[in-house]
This record gives C-alpha cells, structure tokens and sequence, in this order.
C-alpha cells in the first residue's frame, strides 16, 4: 500500500513539463512558476516595470509560453499593481510634505508649480487621485 503514495518525483516533474519553443530550456509548470517568481521578485527591487516581457525576458523564454499560464499572468499583474500602488503612496507622501514644508497655512500651489518640483509630468500628477486630493483640500 505504501508503494501507491512513493511517486518519483523525476517522473512527477515530467508529467508537468511545458513545452517551449526549440532552443529554449524545458521548464515544467512548478519550475516556470519558481523562475516566474524571482524575475517578478528582481523587477520588484529594481522598481522596474513588471510586465509579461519583462518577467519572460529574464527567465529566457517567449512570453507567448509564460504568460499561457493563468497563475503567471496573475502573479504579474498583482505585482506591477502592488508595485505601482507602492510608487504612488510614496509620491503623495513626498507632495505632502512638500506642500507642508513650502506652502505654509494651506497657501495656494499650482498643478504645474507641483509637478515641477515632484520631477513629474502635470498629466501623471492629475491622474495620482491622492495629489489631487491634498490640493482639493487646500482650496
């Protein structure tokens, strides 16, 4: 009975193999996911954009292959949106205290004067609700 649970993992691995184009390694899903993970995790200390491309070009394979799985493609986007939540949190933390530190008692600052002195593009500054947010308050 006990011989019915011993799996060799050799052929476990086998049985998840994911075919990729000629020239490529052979992945199997559990492996794809691992690779998957540290490039995501690369990007992510890097603050680079995590994209399918970007993820499939450190792994080395199409991202055509990497992006096939649905686990992958989740794992992606969950990233680059945590990512991107992350880079806005400390945008509006840096404009606060920007605004607290040079515009005194809620003095008016302009979109554009903001922008400037954030190393931003007034249109990314318009599209970051939480900047809006302190200088709607501030009217």
């Amino acid at each position: 009975m006990f011989s019915l649970f011993c799996i060799n993992s050799k052929d476990l691995l086998q049985s998840a193999m994911v075919t990729v184009p000629e020239g490529h390694s052979k992945f199997n899903k559990v492996e794809l996911i691992a690779c998957a993970k540290r490039a995501i995790e690369t990007l992510d200390e890097r603050d680079e954009e995590i994209t399918g491309g970007a993820v499939a070009a450190i792994v080395g394979i199409p991202r055509s292959t990497l992006i096939s799985h649905d686990e992958i493609a989740e794992m992606i986007s969950f990233a680059e949106a945590k990512r991107l939540e992350r880079a806005e949190t400390v945008l509006v933390a840096r404009a606060e205290t920007l605004l607290r530190d040079q515009y005194p008692s809620k003095q008016h600052c302009s979109q554009e004067a903001l922008a400037q002195q954030l190393h931003i593009s007034r249109s990314k500054l318009r599209r970051t609700k939480g900047i809006m947010k302190l200088l709607e308050d501030r009217i």
